[in-house]
């Protein structure tokens, strides 16, 4: 109300226009409708526009198990998400105040051990396409209070703000009075706390960036990156640990709640070997990998891949997965890196190209009998990480029939065609 009453006795000198928005929570039944209703009226006697709304938390709350304080927020950031699209709205402003930004801090200490969680609420932040501001962050609650005493303007007070069951509450009752009574300037000493931890955030992130950029090899399509551990181990601790956040930031859509700093310390576990190979499963299927010298992260479902062999598109002499594909009339002695599939065979899609199983085998004519895929990459000095997305060639049954590469294509057919279709390996490229 307080910025309301600001914005209002302004705007006469505004080169933009605004509007009002609140949002009913529907937690506290009459009593949070009349909340909504007291702004409604309130600017529609003064010739503001307002839009006011109701949501169903307790509904949201249940159906995507959240607290009712995330549900209360990701709601009611739907609503403004919503209004700016179909009016227009460049702008959100919220009246986020000092208090609050010191509230933040006390609970980040609590539970969070990531740095960049003390900097504070942004004065100024991306909201999807759109833009977020708060013009009350330094200005204290207690002036707030005499601002609208002297002003005389009207407010409500949410009875749930004195509920000490939320932890936020809590804090502000009893924490908060307790630390300003050892400093008087807390706001102000916070205030400028946050702001250094910011700049030297700030300029670490950009730092970072520069050696994500440098080093992380990235594949866009299978959301995986690997990075060399010796050019990581030179760089400082505090640009490591960034390294590893950019890193899950450009992996995850939007990074899980569960990551903790269990995960960040596994990532500086790994970062100390260079022999051998070691994982750790992080949220949503994300597999951290060290192999020998090298730190992968990629996704499981990333690992077991698998295409079709006669896909019509890519016949004429075109790359498609792990092959080139020609017709030719006639075929030659097949190789470790081709193969001459009678047309026929190509035609019904008998064979389809995947990645290793547990158990794959293949057989091999010069041994007269079964040899473990596995068994095959060892002897080839295949790396660890190499193995995975290795592609093989199967028939109908899913038997493994060659591993492109390493081995000579076994298939049992004596049929004589007028036309094949020439499979050519081209390594790295499945």
């Amino acid at each position: 109300m307080a910025m309301l009453d600001v914005f209002s006795r302004l705007k006469a000198t505004f080169t933009f226009s605004f509007m009002v928005v609140t949002v009913d929570h529907g937690l506290r039944g009459k009593e949070s409708e009349a909340d909504r209703l007291f702004v409604e009226q309130y600017c529609e006697a003064r010739a503001i526009p307002v839009i006011g709304q109701t949501v169903d938390v307790i509904g949201y709350k249940k159906q995507h198990q959240v607290g009712t304080q995330v549900a209360a927020r990701e709601m009611r950031y739907k609503v403004f998400q919503d209004v700016m699209k179909v009016h227009d709205c460049e702008t959100l402003v919220l009246a986020h105040h000092a208090d609050d930004q010191v509230e933040s801090l006390v609970m980040q200490l609590i539970k969070s051990t990531d740095p960049r969680k003390l900097t504070g609420m942004p004065e100024v932040r991306a909201f999807g396409d759109k833009r977020l501001i708060r013009p009350f962050l330094h200005v204290a609650k207690e002036d707030i209070y005499q601002y609208l005493d002297k002003q005389q303007v009207p407010y409500r007070e949410d009875p749930s703000n004195a509920d000490d069951h939320y932890r936020r509450n809590a804090i502000r009752h009893h924490i908060i009075p307790l630390l300003k009574q050892f400093n008087p300037e807390l706001l102000k000493t916070t205030s400028v706390l946050m702001s250094h931890l910011k700049e030297d955030d700030d300029y670490l992130t950009k730092e970072a960036q520069k050696r994500f950029d440098q080093y992380a090899e990235k594949q866009s399509v299978n959301r995986e990156i690997s990075i060399d551990i010796s050019v990581v181990k030179k760089e400082a601790r505090a640009l490591q640990r960034r390294l590893f956040h950019l890193i899950l930031n450009y992996l995850y859509d939007t990074l899980p709640s569960r990551l903790s700093y269990k995960h960040e310390t596994a990532f500086f576990s790994l970062l100390q070997h260079t022999d051998g190979h070691r994982s750790v499963d992080l949220p949503d299927g994300l597999v951290m990998r060290q192999v020998y010298h090298r730190l992968m992260f990629r996704f499981k479902d990333q690992q077991a891949c698998e295409t079709m062999v006669n896909d019509k598109a890519s016949i004429s002499h075109q790359q498609h997965g792990p092959f080139t594909k020609a017709i030719v009339s006639e075929k030659k002695d097949a190789t470790k890196d081709c193969l001459y599939l009678p047309y026929e065979l190509y035609d019904k899609g008998m064979y389809k190209i995947r990645t290793r199983k547990a158990g794959d085998k293949i057989y091999l004519p010069e041994l007269d009998g079964h040899k473990k895929v596995s068994r095959i990459f060892i002897d080839h000095k295949i790396p660890q990480d190499h193995r995975e997305d290795w592609p093989l060639l199967v028939d109908q049954h899913d038997h493994v029939v060659w591993v492109l590469g390493l081995t000579k294509p076994f298939i049992q057919t004596h049929v004589e065609a007028k036309q094949y279709v020439k499979l050519t390996y081209q390594k790295k490229s499945f």
